[in-house]
């Protein structure tokens, strides 16, 4: 793998560096990796914060009429 870190575009036309800038960000978006926290589960990104105040209730008190 080749390790390049400066290229000189102001050789190219203004469109054409616009072009590669574009191009260079689509890779970078592609091609980054993105940490990922996987401590956090499903239910984490479905609600907002925890729910700890909430009792359940048992099944007399759901069929008690």
């Amino acid at each position: 793998m080749i390790n390049v870190t400066q290229l000189d575009i102001s050789i190219l036309p203004e469109n054409a560096q616009i072009k590669l800038y574009d191009f260079y960000l689509f890779l970078k978006q592609r091609y980054t990796k993105v940490e990922t926290n996987h401590k956090t589960s499903k239910i984490d990104a479905i609600f907002p914060r925890k729910l700890s105040n909430i009792t359940p209730f048992t099944r007399d008190e759901i069929y008690e009429q």
